[in-house]
């Protein structure tokens, strides 16, 4: 995929792509490959699975505020691209609007319209409702009351406490994605400040395109 987004713009080195893909941010003055990827997100025609990358790239730094572009010009992307992002594979639809979803509840870059609760879902809520049939009745009832609409707090707190075993089992982890991707109340760290999350929270899987 580095080789992919690299390929973008003469003089843009694959490895220092790869860090990037990895480390979820550019670096500063990062020139060349900055260049690359912000070309990569603009032509969805070229190489799909390298627009995809670059997209979440760019929306990864701006939502830890390490983004040298304007949230508006973050839009604009959207904006312009809207079409395809809602063709990508579930999975890739699902983060990357998740991803401006975020941008666009910031206040910082409106966007018109912004991502439905279907763009947001990986898979629709039937299907993971009827994934969690084998699922213990402890962790059933709490996920399907919260997938109907129910108070959120039982399964936030199933997430916060037992998010690294429950990671191991794709039914509910399904279920806890869909809530998290579907319902802007779902917040199992609403009260741990940053440093806390960063250490102890297990973030929500996605899952792979």
């Amino acid at each position: 995929m580095a080789e992919r987004i690299a390929a973008c713009l003469p003089g843009a080195e694959a490895g220092d792509v790869a860090v990037a893909l990895s480390a979820g941010r550019l670096p500063a003055g990062a020139g060349p490959l900055r260049e690359a990827v912000e070309l990569a997100a603009a032509l969805p025609g070229r190489d799909a699975p390298a627009f995809h990358a670059a997209t979440a790239l760019l929306l990864a730094e701006a939502l830890e505020g390490e983004s040298p572009l304007a949230p508006p010009d973050l839009a604009a992307y959207h904006d312009a691209h809207s079409d395809a992002y809602r063709a990508a594979p579930a999975a890739v639809r699902a983060a990357l609007m998740n991803g401006f979803r975020l941008l666009h509840d910031t206040g910082a870059a409106p966007l018109q319209p912004p991502p439905t609760l279907a763009e947001r879902a990986t898979r629709a809520r039937v299907v993971v409702e009827a994934g969690l049939a084998g699922a213990p009745l402890h962790l059933r009832l709490p996920l399907q009351a919260a997938l109907a609409g129910g108070p959120p707090g039982e399964t936030e707190a199933l997430w916060r406490d037992r998010g690294r075993d429950l990671v191991a089992a794709p039914p509910v982890a399904d279920a806890m994605r869909h809530l998290y991707e579907t319902r802007d109340d779902w917040d199992p760290w609403r009260d741990w400040p940053d440093d806390r999350i960063a250490q102890e929270g297990v973030a929500i899987p996605f899952e792979a395109p």
